[in-house]
């Protein structure tokens, strides 16, 4: 069983990785000349919410214009 402190260890991990992929596919040039972020979907969700509520579960969906999503915006729903 992992304890509070592993468990806070691996999400800054996993989060770290999340950005870095962002990076990367932000650095990365498609064949359309822009950045491959413009023309991708990633979506990070949390495994389990605050406190074990399945409905507060964490979701950062990111991507560029090229797939409709908008950035600088939060959406609290539940």
């Amino acid at each position: 069983s992992l304890g509070g402190t592993e468990l806070c260890i691996r999400g800054r991990a996993y989060t770290a990785l999340f950005a870095e992929i962002l990076q990367g596919l932000h650095d990365t040039i498609d064949v359309d000349g822009r950045p491959m972020i413009d023309n991708t979907l990633v979506v990070y969700a949390r495994p389990m919410g605050r406190n074990h509520d399945a409905r507060r579960i964490l979701w950062i969906v990111a991507g560029g214009d090229g797939v409709g999503v908008r950035g600088g915006s939060i959406s609290n729903r539940g």
